[in-house]
């Protein structure tokens, strides 16, 4: 298709793209936690695990999961929107095309 309209993207907005990036982290901790619950659940218990490395992912473990990994996600949120910012005034942004 093409008859598009095209922009550039000059400037993301620095706290709104780490709030973005904290909710996708915290969806993929979860994602990943759970899984991780289930694969660990299947394993025989005479297995070679540390102890405590099963308990990690009861559901106090998970959520604590999900709360640093959306931590760090709206860190590196922040990080990246802001070296976005800076590298989009010398370079002139992304160039975008939209179609309806």
């Amino acid at each position: 298709k093409t008859g598009g309209f095209k922009m550039k993207l000059k400037k993301i907005g620095v706290l709104s793209f780490a709030l973005f990036q904290a909710a996708f982290s915290a969806v993929i901790g979860l994602i990943a936690s759970i899984l991780m619950k289930f694969m660990i659940t299947a394993l025989p218990q005479d297995s070679l695990m540390v102890e405590g490395q099963a308990t990690m992912f009861t559901f106090g473990g998970i959520i604590m999961v999900v709360v640093q990994l959306a931590a760090l996600g709206f860190i590196f949120g922040l990080l990246f929107a802001w070296i976005y910012n800076l590298l989009a005034k010398a370079t002139g942004g992304i160039d975008m095309e939209f179609h309806k």
